[in-house]
């Protein structure tokens, strides 16, 4: 290993833990206040069920790539799905969680699609940037602990402010 390599490394290493410390907080904010449990649980669903989605229907219809440079994996197909799967999430967690109209719902599952799809290609990009495939060693072949939660972590300030709006 040269010492550049090493260098890169624990340069990753410290930028990929400030951010997920900054970020992480949003979820540690709205777990915080009267009732931000269940929107964090309700985020939390509805990302998983993007992630889900995407992986699901990218997988079997999966044809046009989406960010072929960023992200080779990421579908159009793929990315319906996970729209699909935002919606009913969204929906469902907000009348029968989160005591909230349908329409919230769709509104949450939108908001959690676009910032998990965000957080997800962002990752991807940091990643391509510093020239490595996997964030960490803690998870091999799964790109690394970042790509665990890249898609909660922005999603997590996104919910913190739907909250405020509809609480």
């Amino acid at each position: 290993v040269s010492p550049m390599d090493l260098l890169k490394d624990i340069g990753a290493g410290a930028f990929i833990m400030a951010y997920v410390a900054f970020m992480g907080g949003y979820t540690v904010l709205l777990t915080a206040q009267d009732g931000g449990q269940w929107w964090t649980l309700g985020m939390l669903i509805t990302v998983v069920s993007v992630d889900i989605g995407a992986y699901a229907t990218g997988l079997t219809f999966g044809r046009h790539k989406m960010a072929p440079v960023i992200s080779p994996g990421k579908t159009w197909e793929g990315f319906a799905g996970s729209a699909a799967a935002a919606v009913i999430a969204g929906v469902l967690t907000a009348i029968f969680m989160l005591q909230q109209p349908w329409w919230v719902g769709v509104i949450f599952g939108l908001v959690m699609l676009g910032t998990a799809t965000a957080g997800d290609l962002s990752e991807s990009l940091i990643k391509r940037d510093l020239g490595i495939k996997d964030s960490s060693s803690w998870l091999p072949g799964h790109g690394g602990f970042l790509d665990r939660v890249d898609s909660s972590l922005l999603s997590g300030a996104a919910a913190v402010a739907l909250f405020l709006i509809f609480t």
